[in-house]
This record gives C-alpha cells, sequence and structure tokens, in this order.
C-alpha cells in the first residue's frame, strides 16, 4: 500500500477514523471471547481489550463482531493490488483486519500489545481521541453522513514489523462499532 500523508489527506484522515467516547456502559458482543460487563469501562481500556483480542491474541471473531455493517475503507485502500497477495481477494473489512498479519515483516506472534503497537506520538502503545462527525468529516468521507452529530472513536498506533500507521474509527453511538481501520505509510 502506497499511501503517505499528502496524498490520503494527512492527520484529518486519521482523526476521521476513529474516535472514542468517555466510560459508558458495555455488554459483551456476540461472538465475542470477552465475558459479559456490565461495569463501566473507560475509553483506554476499551481500546486496549480491543487491540489486544486483535493484534496480540490474533482473536479476528471477536473483533469481527465489532465491525460496523456499513464498514468502509478511504479510496485510497480499496484498489486491491496494494495490498499484500495473500489477502487482497479478501473483503474490504477482513483484508483490514488481516493486514497487520500479511505484510512484508509482519511479526509471528506478540506476547503483549507493546510489542504489536506503539503510538504516534508520546509514549505508550496507542492513543485515543474523541470526536464528533461534522461537515468537515463528512465533506472527507461521504459515508459518514448517516453518523452525523455521532461521537466517534479515534485510535490510533504504529502497527510494529509492518511500520505503518493505523487508525480505528469507532462509533460510540452504536455500540462501539468499527466502522472504518486505516492504513498509513510514511
Amino acid at each position: 500500500m502506497r499511501c503517505d500523508f499528502a496524498q490520503c489527506g494527512g492527520a484529518t484522515v486519521l482523526y476521521l477514523l476513529l474516535a472514542v467516547t468517555g466510560p459508558v456502559r458495555i455488554t459483551a458482543v456476540p461472538g465475542s471471547s470477552s465475558p459479559a460487563q456490565s461495569a463501566i469501562q473507560s475509553d483506554d481500556q476499551f481500546a486496549r481489550d480491543l487491540l489486544t483480542d486483535w493484534l496480540v491474541r490474533r482473536d479476528l471473531g471477536a473483533v469481527r463482531a465489532r465491525i460496523a455493517p456499513d464498514f468502509f475503507l478511504h479510496p485510497v485502500l480499496r484498489d486491491r493490488d496494494e495490498w499484500p497477495a495473500s489477502i487482497r481477494q479478501l473483503p474490504d473489512a477482513e483484508r483490514a483486519l488481516r493486514f497487520p498479519f500479511a505484510c512484508e515483516y509482519a511479526k509471528a506472534t506478540c506476547p503483549r500489545l507493546a510489542d504489536c503497537a506503539r503510538a504516534m506520538h508520546g509514549g505508550g502503545d496507542f492513543e485515543v481521541e474523541r470526536h464528533i462527525v461534522d461537515a468537515d468529516m463528512i465533506g472527507a468521507n461521504p459515508e459518514l453522513r448517516t453518523r452525523a452529530g455521532h461521537t466517534m472513536i479515534l485510535v490510533s498506533l504504529i502497527v510494529k514489523g509492518c511500520n505503518v500507521g493505523a487508525a480505528l474509527s469507532i462509533d460510540d453511538n452504536d455500540s462501539r462499532r468499527i466502522v472504518s481501520i486505516f492504513y498509513v505509510v510514511g
């Protein structure tokens, strides 16, 4: 995949993709390996659990259960020829989920999240931000039109091994479903 910040709209695109809201009451998602939870879970803990299921445990079933029915890829990521051959023919959401394990220098295993990911800026494994879907976001990603006014959670990180930036857009108003996953090289 070839997409630098200038081609993809820079940081603006990353912020469009995933926003995580504050503490909310959550329940287990069907098919999830996580036990049902009735306690309040912070945005950071939600993101950590999701990324651990995805990158450490590689429990794609649990993560797949969190994919929104209207999941989309940014137009620059829709060209199947830019993806590794092993995942090229998969549907968009499945390609996005499997990319960290299919890139040329993918890590065979990650015992801890810190072995798989690091924050784009500063320390830590990832960053979490909240955004409200507004006209500017919809202008950059018309697929968000039906989510106008929704609080989005943006989880951003660098996928170690692949050495690409990744951003997950999660709709807090839709049971914290993943709306989009975006990758950026450079």
